[in-house]
């Protein structure tokens, strides 16, 4: 027999014998009356007792009509309430009904079937509720425990749901976002809001990965996903798809993009130790080449004309130099590079360079280009570091005389089988690019292996393992994919395959570098503790026909700024110094005049940094070594502005 708990809050006795009599004679349910007179009593007794269900008249010595439910649903909330009451007026019972109360009965139209119906129906019920409510918490707690900001939206842009990472991102909590224009307090989503209309109008599914987003002066990385929320309504035998609105998903991977930039760095600092030695070699051949020059020209018997041939020769072997260390110093930048069009000849012919001062002279390398606009879209830095990484393992695979050589050509879906590899999209035009060796080969047995991290066919001390793994995962991201075959003793065959970028055209402005001498005179400050090139760059700039003021340190400088500051037109800054480094000296000469251009020199600067004393005011920037037609074209162009 099922065992019913009731407290019933009544003040007249009479009901009270009433109630009793007619849940009596209820067969198979043993009910359980709990009697109080007063409501304060009444809810003190329900809190330290279990009770299933609430028999409650609004007429009570201490409260009455509406009040006395609205002060027991505070208490009883987990349990439903049955009014009974001798008040026979409707809109009240609707009112309680409206506010919580399961059932509204008078006392003088019921008997024990209306009462014991009315009784296991309202139990029923709000367990069902207590079960929905539950499920709602679960469901809420779940989503605000997720790393993920959570935002749902209506077809008109109003916040339905919030959750918790959303409070914390914004600053604005829950109760304060529902209902409110999206736009309006999460501004910073309003420059997706073509996508999240697409979600709203199109169904369709946005998704932006590694999104940067500057907040209060910090970089941060994000995966942004827009869905629509949809509800299927049936309604007699008919199908009604409906848009609810909209779900935007934020993930914060800044610490992800940080681990994979460090992985990447691993990676390129790998490359760059095998190929230290085969730099090292290229760069003594390129200053034995300067110095043997300059020993010739001390020979005074020789002519102008063979003087000149000598002088070409040290200038084409310095821009060979500063061309091969920069190339290296590019390749080795940890900045977070975005997306851009990139010129496939451009990265490979850059690579090859890279790779050409680690050859075996009896190995060749080079390229083949059979499309006539080789672009794609993508990460320069990782896609050279792949470039650069499988041209290393062809090198690696060919014992002493043999050949590397890059292919770049356009792909024919129809008339190929890359079709059938995982990842290629029919609607997609690729561009195929070979890397063929023929080395030595993969071993048949490993060949389902390669590219699986930390596996390796080198020895412990020589790979990690993780290149041909790292190579996958970058082709992957730039939905493209990696394929290979390889026989041994006959070579191997690598192919990328990247979707195909169709560049418009664009009127190009070639810029011709001027060494002629300028139509503009000036006076020119140069600091640079490097008495070489403060001196050579007093010269030619004299000879380009400015007047040039040097300082070997920052002290120095400042010292003569601070008396000739009005005669000063321009200042040409190292940024490498002892004791005073171009950064504080900077910003003292602007102590001085705000107004005073200002040239950047290194030999090697950051994008980071570059862009710091971009926003602080430098005018522009040209690296170690430079052509004094470029510095000259530089300095002239600053001052006809001024």
């Amino acid at each position: 027999m099922e065992n019913v708990n009731i407290l019933l809050i009544e003040d007249n006795s009479a009901d009270k014998d009433y109630i009793d009599e007619l849940l009596s004679d209820v067969e198979n349910i043993d009910y359980n009356i709990y009697w109080k007179q007063r409501l304060n009593k009444g809810l003190s007794f329900y809190e330290a007792n279990e009770i299933d269900v609430v028999l409650l008249d609004l007429s009570l010595p201490d409260s009455h009509g509406i009040d006395t439910f609205l002060k027991a649903n505070s208490v009883i909330k987990n349990d439903p309430i049955i009014i009974l009451t001798g008040l026979e007026k409707e809109q009240v019972g609707i009112k309680c009904i409206k506010k919580g109360a399961q059932d509204y009965l008078f006392k003088n139209h019921i008997n024990k079937y209306i009462l014991k119906k009315s009784i296991t129906y309202s139990i029923e019920r709000k367990k069902g509720e207590n079960e929905i409510a539950w499920l709602r918490d679960y469901l809420s707690n779940i989503i605000d425990s997720m790393p993920s900001i959570l935002v749902a939206i209506d077809r008109n842009y109003k916040v339905v749901h919030w959750n918790q990472r959303a409070e914390n991102f914004v600053k604005t909590k829950r109760k304060n976002a529902i209902g409110k224009n999206l736009f309006n307090i999460f501004s910073l989503l309003m420059h997706y809001k073509n996508e999240i209309d697409n979600c709203l109008n199109k169904n369709e599914i946005k998704t932006i990965k590694e999104e940067k987003i500057n907040i209060e002066g910090d970089n941060y990385y994000f995966n942004i996903t827009a869905f629509s929320l949809n509800t299927d309504i049936k309604k007699r035998g008919a199908n009604f798809d409906h848009n609810a609105g909209a779900v935007i998903r934020l993930d914060n991977i800044t610490e992800y993009i940080k681990l994979k930039e460090k992985y990447e760095q691993s990676q390129k600092m790998e490359s760059l130790g095998q190929l230290t030695g085969g730099v090292a070699h290229d760069l003594n051949n390129i200053l034995g080449g300067i110095q043997n020059a300059c020993h010739i020209l001390k020979n005074k018997k020789y002519d102008r004309k063979k003087c000149d041939k000598y002088l070409k020769m040290i200038d084409d072997l310095t821009a060979r130099a500063s061309d091969l260390t920069n190339k290296l110093l590019n390749f080795s930048r940890t900045e977070h590079v975005s997306d851009k069009v990139i010129n496939l000849k451009k990265l490979i012919n850059g690579v090859i360079e890279i790779l050409k001062s680690n050859l075996n002279k009896k190995i060749q390398i080079n390229s083949e280009y059979n499309l006539n606009k080789p672009y794609i879209k993508g990460n320069y830095s990782q896609l050279q570091t792949v470039l650069l990484n499988l041209g290393l393992n062809s090198l690696d695979a060919i014992d002493d005389s043999g050949f590397v050589k890059y292919i770049v050509s356009s792909v024919n879906l129809k008339n190929s089988n890359i079709d059938k590899l995982p990842g290629i999209k029919l609607n997609k035009d690729y561009v195929n690019i070979t890397i063929k060796d023929n080395g030595k080969g993969i071993p048949e047995n490993v060949q389902n292996k390669i590219l699986e991290p930390f596996f390796t066919t080198k020895d412990k001390k020589e790979g990690t393992g993780l290149g041909l793994s790292s190579a996958h995962g970058i082709i992957k991201n730039h939905e493209g994919v990696l394929d290979f075959k390889s026989k041994k003793n006959k070579g191997t065959e690598f192919y990328i395959y990247l979707p195909q970028f169709k560049k418009s055209k664009t009127n190009k402005n070639n810029k011709l570098k001027n060494n002629k001498k300028s139509t503009y005179e000036g006076s020119i400050l140069v600091i640079d503790d490097e008495e070489a090139v403060r001196s050579t760059t007093k010269e030619l700039l004299e000879i380009s026909g400015f007047n040039v003021l040097t300082a070997e340190n920052g002290n120095t400088a400042l010292d003569i700024f601070n008396r000739k500051n009005e005669k000063i037109d321009i200042v040409i800054l190292d940024m490498v110094m002892p004791d005073m480094n171009g950064n504080e000296c900077f910003d003292k000469l602007k102590e001085i005049n705000s107004d005073i251009p200002v040239i950047i020199v290194s030999g090697y600067s950051s994008i980071e940094s570059r862009k710091e004393l971009k926003n602080k005011g430098v005018k522009s920037f040209i690296s170690k070594p430079f052509d004094i037609g470029e510095l000259s074209e530089k300095v002239s162009k600053i001052l006809s502005e001024k």
